[in-house]
């Protein structure tokens, strides 16, 4: 019947024995409305319908479930007895509302209880109603909000069976531990359950997780920000979406349809073990396949063993960089890792390792802090961005075996994974000054010089920009219209041929402005500058910063950030104290640099420029004596003053000593610098910077390759 709502008002019982057996004849219960055989209760948009139904016209089975009304052939999507059906048609559904017990329960005729459902609290005037949905709800009957959610004190959706519905939530309550799960039917004429199941594994990092039993068979990888990890683009797929929601109190999957009109539901087929996306053709009156999961061999769950990656395209396993295998078959490291010279290697469109053994950390974290945080921890074997829209954020760390691998074809994300330093693969030798000269790097177009001198009016004085380390810079324009910059290597240069064609092949491959932030962490090499200073800083005709001079700057290979060498280069007063002294440098000593060059640009001093001061002291040493002394704002310089705004000057003094701190790991990365500089964030209190007394001043400053410090006269952007 249309529209027909089971109310039961408030009544008193007093039950002689536990709901889970019987109910006493000697009980006196009233049936003031209930369903029987031939009566349905239909959801307000027609859509669904409850009621009894039997299987294969079985006589002897009967059920208590929802189906679509509007669909043929009865297509159950909730049972309430799946596991004990009644064996005659004479049985009813109630509502028990008194001072001892609050129940929703399906009882047969002999008073068997078939189902029941304890409810959390009394309810004065309890509704039983089919939401459009397809969810089955208990509620508190208000006329206010008789539709809200909050006033739900019982939902089918929270019970699922073998299918997924729009809206319906496959996850976990964090503060209950209650957990929503799919399990299938044993098969099509017995609706128990089978062992085929499918839920949100609530690890550090929650994925969905198929399982025949116990054993995982299918995931779909964690939600990585757009989508989760494993799903692979369909073209067409627009009429749904995939939710994760995740907080302190629950976790959960669900997909919500962009066109209600369109009838889909997932379900799990114990036959096959797949999970099966079905939507209604309306034209052909059947259900479409549209999709299954598992589909090919890479997608069976660990499917080429520990340490190993399917690629979907070959349908073939190989181990990791690192590891071989054994006689066995499985992926065994082939060398020992050593915690203080490890590196990573970059695999791209990957579906990430199992997060059983993974540890998530929060969405601030960048991906080279997370690198570092996994360098750190010496029994770390991967890491990742947790969350890859924009240029990505968060981070999840690997330990012990990592399973469950796979390279996507039009999918996944960024996966690092440690290695010995001897498995890197670099370009670092193009920029080795200890290595012998390199062959032309095919990266880099020639020119005829005759080419060169045409488009500069043979270098004549009108076209010179200035002067740098190597010789003379010059403007030119090509027969097509390009400008362009060309660096004439000097004879009486300071720096050699090799330099030269190192800052060439570096430039050939940074097609982008030359920011410390593109270097460190957004170019296809990672690059360490190592000479970072004011001169070394070209402004174009809008005042926009390009960095220049790429000859001392190192490639360095797959995702390494530090290297240790035996040539310091660089200029006196710029460079880090562990570069200085133990040839350590990374990307925090060019943070170190900028610090310096944020100093000098608030003061208008250089740091080691004034040879009329002490030798002893320096710019960062005096800045850091007005710091502790609470007079900041005294290194200001003076055109400085009445032009800028003194809180931001402050906050610049404030940031420069952070990356000036004694200790690479205690300094900002430059994504977290660039970030306190364009916001107002709160920031961290600096440690004392590195202030050059002691065993770095009594360094031989012939020792350093000193870079010439004439500042162009008039520039432009490279």
């Amino acid at each position: 019947m249309e529209n027909f709502i089971i109310v039961i008002p408030m009544i008193c019982f007093y039950l002689i024995f536990p709901i889970s057996k019987t109910i006493a004849e000697t009980d006196t219960i009233t049936h003031f409305q209930s369903l029987s055989k031939s009566q349905t209760l239909v959801s307000k948009n027609g859509e669904f319908e409850l009621g009894f139904f039997t299987l294969d016209n079985s006589t002897n089975h009967y059920y208590l479930g929802i189906w679509y009304k509007k669909i043929p052939g009865q297509t159950i999507v909730w049972v309430a007895n799946r596991e004990k059906p009644a064996t005659n048609p004479n049985f009813v559904l109630l509502i028990i509302n008194n001072t001892t017990m609050n129940s929703l329960l399906l009882s047969h005729n002999n008073n068997n209880v078939l189902w029941s459902v304890s409810v959390p609290r009394k309810l004065k005037n309890p509704v039983l109603q089919l939401l459009d949905s397809g969810n089955l709800v208990l509620r508190e009957q208000n006329n206010d909000d008789e539709n809200e959610e909050k006033n739900y004190v019982w939902q089918s959706f929270d019970y699922p069976g073998d299918t997924l519905l729009p809206g319906m939530k496959l996850g976990k309550d964090l503060r209950t531990g209650f957990v929503r799960r799919l399990t299938a039917w044993k098969n099509k004429k017995d609706p128990s359950p089978g062992t085929f199941n499918w839920e949100m594994d609530v690890t550090k990092w929650p994925e969905p997780m198929q399982r025949i039993g116990s054993m995982k068979q299918f995931s779909s990888g964690p939600w990585i920000g757009v989508d989760y990890g494993s799903k692979i683009t369909r073209e067409g797929e627009r009429f749904f979406k995939y939710v994760y929601f995740s907080n302190e109190d629950e976790v959960y999957f669900a997909f919500q349809l962009d066109n209600n009109s369109v009838p889909m539901r997932m379900a799990l087929d114990q036959a096959t073990y797949r999970r099966l996306y079905l939507v209604w053709i309306d034209s052909d009156q059947q259900w479409l396949l549209y999709n299954l999961l598992p589909r090919v061999f890479c997608e069976r769950y660990g499917v080429c063993g520990p340490n190993s990656n399917c690629d979907w395209n070959k349908s073939a396993c190989d181990c990791l960089r690192g590891f071989r295998p054994n006689r066995a078959g499985s992926c065994l490291r082939d060398k020992p890792l050593n915690c203080k010279t490890d590196g990573f290697v970059k695999y791209v469109k990957m579906k990430v390792p199992d997060t059983s053994n993974c540890l998530y950390l929060n969405q601030s974290t960048n991906l080279v802090e997370c690198r570092d945080k996994c360098l750190r921890n010496c029994s770390c074997v991967a890491y990742a961005n947790s969350d890859i829209r924009g240029e990505g954020k968060g981070c999840a760390l690997w330990f012990g075996d990592l399973n469950d691998l796979r390279t996507l074809p039009d999918a996944g994300q960024d996966l690092y994974i440690r290695v010995p330093a001897s498995e890197i693969e670099t370009n670092a030798t193009l920029t080795d000054h200890s290595k012998e000269e390199q062959e032309e790097d095919p990266e880099v177009p020639y020119y005829d010089l005759s080419v060169i001198a045409s488009s500069t009016e043979n270098f004549s004085h009108e076209n010179k920009l200035g002067e740098g380390g190597f010789g003379s810079v010059f403007k030119g324009t090509l027969e097509n219209g390009q400008r362009i910059a060309v660096k004439r290597l000097s004879s009486g240069s300071g720096q050699g041929i090799k330099e030269f064609k190192n800052e060439i092949a570096l430039i050939a491959k940074l097609q982008h402005p030359k920011g410390l932030l593109y270097l460190h962490q957004d170019s296809r090499h990672r690059v360490i500058h190592r000479d970072l200073k004011a001169s070394n800083v070209l402004l174009d005709d809008e005042m926009n910063p390009k960095i220049s001079d790429f000859g001392l700057a190192r490639i360095l290979g797959g995702d390494q950030t530090t290297e240790i060498t035996q040539c310091v280069v660089g200029t006196y007063g710029y460079i880090a104290p562990e570069y200085a002294i133990d040839g350590n440098f990374s990307v925090k000593s060019d943070v170190f640099s900028f610090g310096v060059l944020l100093l000098e640009i608030v003061s208008g001093k250089k740091n080691r420029g004034d040879q009329r001061q002490n030798e002893n002291t320096n710019l960062i040493e005096q800045a850091w004596n007005l710091w502790i002394e609470g007079r900041p704002l005294d290194l200001i310089n003076e055109d400085l003053k009445e032009s800028s705004n003194s809180s931001e000057a402050l906050r610049c003094i404030h940031i420069s000593f952070l990356c000036l701190q004694q200790h690479p790991h205690d300094r900002p990365n430059m994504s977290f610098v660039i970030m306190m500089l364009d916001s107002e964030i709160g920031l961290p209190q600096p440690k004392q910077p590195a202030l050059f007394v002691g065993e770095y001043s009594s360094l031989n400053k012939s020792n350093l390759l000193s870079v010439n410090e004439l500042s162009m006269s008039i520039l432009e952007a490279r």
